[in-house]
């Protein structure tokens, strides 16, 4: 009981308002017991150091008022003065008397929102009839902000004033307290960024329900709001490991709802976690637009794109990098993929005779001299070691990059960014690297294919718009994945082979359709004596000499 005093005496004495006893405690009186917690949490959002350095602070002092004596103020005080200068900014006519009536039908909380971003946070709450309607978009546009809060729309639509206070305490301290979670504008690299970019251009740009989104523009901050979704990582972590959500469940237009935004990110957040992101995101992150939370995360991800754990499994080259006490599967989706990368170039280091090993992705490689040897060690006839002639490091490195494209790699990252920039822009080369070696093809052959695609499918409407293939890039994996062009192929092989009135058509195909789409179509292949190794798996994860080996099965009979 004493120390129950003494911590709402303590409590008082830092400006809570609040009526909780120690006996409400002690009677599991959780109202009352919220009631202080909710009490304490608004007033750390709004503590006196925090208002007194506010910019808009001098703005709320009345006559005789200094900014010392507004951070003195109590806390109901306090807030009400600053909801009702934001409130008279957009001339609102009405001005709260409290906390819980007056703010339960969330027309105050929206029109505040609104006044605080009105790009991000609209005023459709006013059109809805529901309260709980109202309140879940309040949160929802909160979150928007960047706000973390644990207010429930429950909370608003009920009247809590406990609640209401500690919502409004927390938009205050993330409106005036932006660093506060780490993520101020110039802490994220717009260099790397725009690395980041490129790759998901890429990687989603024949992405049917993703068409809306891609591309992105990649010399402004585009990426961060076509982020908040929660599609473009929901499709990343597909790519990366198709296994860990369901692909269909993810609700991709330009007009979803909040709800089914909310629900993609959650499920993103959830296939993030599983694929073994070491940043820690919460949906809240992304539809807030962190930035740095961002990138952090879409770095996460495009690594395991790149260095995909059934490409790890499939790839004998990996075997002697598992350590004692590790297995090939710990190898494929438990080691980071820094840790990944690092062993795979030191290992091929010293199968070239090179006497440094790479402990870092920072100067262990901004001379280019890794990089060189690295390529050189994997295919001495088409990269040789000429860059190191070059003593001007970004010179060397743009050497570098005319050899990695002779192995199929299409960098996104430039010498400059090589040489001076972040050190994540030589992990997004290394990963790029390794994604193109590990998963080879004949780009001659390739060509070739993309070439005869477009010759003998130019008329047929069905996959008019899938049409031209470019040869002189890697879409074409892309392209393969749902079956269509494959079945197209099969029946000018041997015409009526493959039923086309079973195969699933159309942009946005369920993954459950292109799976049973392309066992239809191998089974066919097959039946016609093509000799394909490929199962559906392979063309959906893009492994691509097996992609290649299905073309060639197929075209040598048309040809």
């Amino acid at each position: 009981m004493d120390n129950l005093k003494k911590a709402l005496d303590g409590a008082k004495a830092i400006g809570v308002e609040c009526e909780t006893t120690p006996d409400d405690v002690l009677d599991k009186n959780k109202v009352r017991a919220n009631d202080i917690v909710g009490a304490i949490l608004a007033r750390l959002n709004c503590k006196k150091d925090t208002i007194k350095n506010s910019k808009e602070t001098p703005e709320l002092c009345g006559d005789g008022e200094t900014v010392d004596s507004v951070a003195d103020l109590p806390l109901d005080a306090f807030l009400g003065k600053w909801l009702n200068h934001h409130l008279k900014a957009v001339n609102h006519p009405d001005t709260p008397k409290n906390f819980d009536d007056d703010l339960k039908d969330c027309v105050v909380f929206t029109v505040l929102l609104n006044q605080l971003d009105p790009a991000s946070c609209d005023k459709s709450a006013l059109n809805m009839e529901k309260p709980l309607d109202r309140a879940k978009k309040v949160i929802n546009n909160a979150r928007k902000l960047g706000v973390e809060t644990d207010v429930l729309p429950e909370d608003i639509a009920n009247g809590n004033e406990a609640m209401n206070k500690l919502l409004l305490s927390d938009i205050y301290n993330t409106i005036n307290n932006p660093n506060a979670g780490g993520d101020a504008d110039d802490e994220y690299d717009p260099e790397l960024m725009k690395a980041y970019v490129d790759t998901v251009n890429k990687e989603l740009g024949d992405e049917a329900p993703c068409k809306y989104l891609i591309p992105i523009d990649r010399d402004n901050k585009d990426v961060f709001n076509k982020l908040r979704d929660g599609v473009i990582l929901g499709k990343l972590v597909c790519l990366a490991d198709g296994t860990l959500i369901d692909e269909d469940k993810i609700k991709a237009g330009p007009d979803t709802s909040d709800e089914d935004q909310a629900a993609n990110l959650e499920l993103a957040c959830d296939g993030l976690q599983k694929l073994g992101c070491p940043t820690k995101i919460k949906p809240g992150d992304i539809s807030s637009g962190k930035k740095k939370k961002g990138q952090d995360i879409l770095g996460d991800v495009l690594g395991r794109v790149l260095v995909p754990p059934k490409v790890i499994r499939d790839d004998p080259d990996a075997d002697d990098l598992v350590l004692e006490g590790e297995t090939k599967e710990d190898l494929a989706t438990k080691v980071p993929v820094d840790e990944f990368l690092r062993r795979w170039v030191n290992k091929h280091l010293k199968l070239a005779g090179h006497p440094k090993t790479v402990e870092n992705f920072d100067e262990d490689l901004r001379d280019g001299e890794v990089y060189t040897v690295l390529l050189n060690n994997l295919d001495p006839k088409l990269c040789d070691k000429s860059p190191l002639d070059e003593t001007n490091p970004v010179k060397r490195c743009e050497k570098v990059l005319d050899n990695a494209k002779k192995l199929g790699v299409d960098p996104s990252v430039t010498a400059d960014g090589l040489v001076g920039g972040s050190p994540e822009l030589g992990k997004v080369f290394l990963a790029e690297v390794y994604n193109a070696y590990s998963n080879p093809f004949d780009a001659n052959e390739k060509e070739c294919y993309c070439k005869l695609i477009n010759t003998l499918l130019a008329d047929d409407e069905d996959v008019k718009e899938k049409l031209p293939v470019n040869p002189e890039n890697n879409e074409v994996f892309k392209k393969l994945k749902d079956g269509q062009i494959l079945a197209k192929l099969v029946n000018i092989a041997a015409p009526g082979t493959v039923d086309e009135r079973v195969i699933v058509k159309g942009p946005n195909i369920t993954r459950e359709d292109k799976e049973n789409n392309l066992n239809l179509v191998i089974n066919s292949g097959k039946s016609i004596g093509c000799m394909i190794e490929s199962d559906a798996d392979d063309v959906l994860e893009e492994i691509r000499d097996r992609d290649i080996d299905l073309l060639y099965q197929i075209l040598k009979i048309i040809i």
